[in-house]
């Protein structure tokens, strides 16, 4: 994010929208939008597939010869 609008971004406490629309982060909005997404989406696939590791870490498996 900080590559498409050209100043170092961090969020602190005292980060305000105010301050975002003064550093001029409005005429990136599509760029930032297009990046939050892709983030939630990675965020979301992240968080099921701890889920899903969680799920599986009691199942066990026997395995019998097959003849």
């Amino acid at each position: 994010m900080s590559k498409v609008v050209g100043i170092e971004l961090g969020p602190t406490v005292e980060s305000s929208l105010s301050e975002m629309v003064e550093n001029g982060l409005l005429q990136h909005i599509a760029k930032l939008e297009e990046i939050a997404l892709a983030a939630s989406k990675e965020f979301a696939l992240e968080n099921n597939l701890h889920e899903m590791k969680h799920e599986w870490d009691e199942v066990e498996f026997e395995l019998v010869p097959y003849r």
